[in-house]
């Protein structure tokens, strides 16, 4: 994903450049300690908003970075331990489940965002080409063009 965020926030500088976190911070937002909680979600929605059509909500990466956020807390709430009493089974088992559920609901919504920006910034590309590849308007008749 990494690589990929960095050639998606590079894409849309080419658009607009985004707002917010800078290009270094692609990659080291996600590891600085406690910034890692903010920093990815803001550069992949700044990326969102620039290769987006207008008025394009971006639930996909709020849900994203929600369920992954989730997984990670969750994973770290169990010691994976399955001795012990019934009850602390019980527990740790329940906590795998969930923690599994949020990560595969993380994954989906991953794959989700990526394919619409790159949907968007693909569509996007292609509207610059037209646009750059467009015969110039012909002069008025009569005009002096000194």
């Amino acid at each position: 994903m990494l690589v990929w965020l960095w050639q998606a926030r590079t894409a849309a500088e080419v658009i607009e450049v985004p707002e917010g976190w800078g290009r270094p911070w692609v990659i080291a937002g996600w590891f600085v300690p406690v910034l890692n909680f903010w920093i990815p979600r803001n550069v992949v929605a700044s990326v969102w908003r620039v290769s987006a059509p207008p008025l394009r909500s971006a639930w996909p990466v709020n849900a994203w970075w929600a369920a992954f956020v989730v997984w990670i807390l969750v994973g770290r709430l169990g010691d994976g331990d399955l001795t012990g009493t019934v009850g602390h089974i019980h527990r740790e088992i329940t906590l795998c489940v969930v923690d599994w559920a949020f990560g595969i609901a993380a994954a989906a919504l991953a794959s989700v965002v990526v394919w619409r920006i790159t949907r968007f910034q693909e569509a996007q590309a292609v509207r610059l080409a037209q646009a750059a590849t467009a015969p110039a308007a012909p002069e008025p008749v009569g005009s002096d063009p000194a």
